[in-house]
């Protein structure tokens, strides 16, 4: 691990599965976050039923998008509070809701609130320790 992020580290979770499950603060609660490098188009993902634990303000966009051959619609709120994810601060995230995050978030084997993708870290370095659960995210 380089020594620069030694000092950033974080404590995260491997799942049996080999997914990686990141501690997520927002306004003095901790949520569980998968992390999903297939999930790139999205800061943060939850479901339908999970999005007002996050944010009672309202929907800001919708959008479609398609994924293994079908449409999905997908509605989106900002969080109005900082989220702290695997111990970096992001203001403002905008987090996504759809119906089939569900099944993904009901299929995996440890109970998770959100599931953060490739374009929450585009501008960012992240350093994953496997063997010893840890991670840094840097600039």
């Amino acid at each position: 691990m380089p020594k620069q992020y030694t000092k950033r580290l974080t404590s995260i979770r491997i799942n049996n599965r080999g997914k990686i499950i990141l501690p997520l603060i927002y306004q003095k609660k901790n949520y569980r976050c998968l992390f999903d490098s297939g999930s790139s188009m999205f800061e943060l993902l939850t479901t339908n039923n999970l999005i007002e634990h996050f944010s009672i303000t309202p929907n800001v966009d919708t959008i479609q998008a398609q994924a293994w051959g079908k449409m999905h619609t997908l509605t989106s709120k900002i969080l109005p509070d900082t989220v702290t994810l695997a111990g970096a601060a992001y203001p403002n995230l905008k987090i996504y809701a759809d119906y089939r995050t569900e099944a993904k978030i009901i299929n995996c084997l440890d109970c998770i609130d959100a599931i953060t993708g490739n374009a929450l870290f585009w501008d960012k370095v992240l350093a994953i320790d496997f063997k010893y659960r840890r991670m840094a995210i840097g600039d």
